[in-house]
């Protein structure tokens, strides 16, 4: 995965992400389930969208890509209470521990090994206080192997044309995601650059199995981020569970 042109143009190409909707559902599950404390882990923080919204909370921000971490550390070089990481999740270590941890918009389905899934799950455990709360999304299998699969889609947005054509592959359950991105520049012209994405298709059985294995207990699943149960044809899975 690389995000060394698409960094620049991640917030304007994300239009449709309903962030507010996103964190108001964080807020209310951890105001459900009485976690009391404030320090807080973002997984996968990108250019800090949602931790932009998280108010209240002492924030690490964990990063894999160096471009979003820049993008991210000049929009909140005023904030004293939010730390970014620029790690992925599987190989990190920090000397403390959090009373919640978020990861949104399927930083999960990024990692395509399930062995390497589950290390990380692991990690994830290790970092958190008895009692506190994981809340994280996935793609769904159905979003895609069905409506992402092998289909084409195309937007415009202020200076960008963006094609993004799916490459499913049965077997490994992985999508490429191939996007090829023209962007205007000064003079009038294009610049074109392409970048692959690869995303694997779990189901939501292979992620609960792997939470209650690793130790988490009270494991629910929501259709995208509100109160619905999730269905055969829900595009994005919410997960809320708790350690023990």
């Amino acid at each position: 995965m690389n995000y060394e042109n698409f960094a620049a143009d991640y917030d304007k190409l994300i239009y449709d992400i309903d962030y507010k909707k996103i964190v108001e559902f964080i807020n209310k599950k951890i105001k459900e389930n009485n976690i009391n404390g404030i320090n807080l882990m973002e997984i996968g923080s990108g250019t800090g969208n949602i931790t932009s919204l998280l108010d209240g909370y002492n924030i690490i921000a964990v990063e894999k890509s160096e471009e979003m971490i820049l993008i991210a550390r000049e929009k909140f070089s005023f904030n004293r209470n939010i730390r970014f990481i620029n790690s992925d999740i599987t190989n990190l270590e920090i000397a403390r521990k959090f009373d919640i941890v978020i990861s949104v918009l399927d930083v999960f389905n990024y990692i395509t090994d399930i062995e390497e899934l589950k290390k990380s799950i692991k990690n994830i455990y290790s970092h958190m206080e008895e009692g506190s709360i994981l809340i994280f999304d996935i793609n769904s299998e159905y979003k895609i192997k069905e409506f992402i699969g092998n289909n084409i889609f195309t937007d415009e947005i202020e200076d960008t044309l963006y094609i993004w054509q799916g490459e499913y592959d049965d077997n490994s359950r992985i999508n490429n995601y191939k996007m090829t991105f023209f962007r205007e520049l000064e003079n009038g012209l294009y610049e074109r650059y392409d970048e692959d994405h690869f995303e694997k298709a779990y189901s939501v059985e292979e992620i609960s199995k792997i939470l209650s294995e690793v130790g988490f207990i009270n494991i629910e699943t929501f259709d995208d981020y509100s109160d619905k149960k999730i269905d055969d044809k829900t595009m994005r899975v919410t997960f809320v569970a708790i350690k023990e």
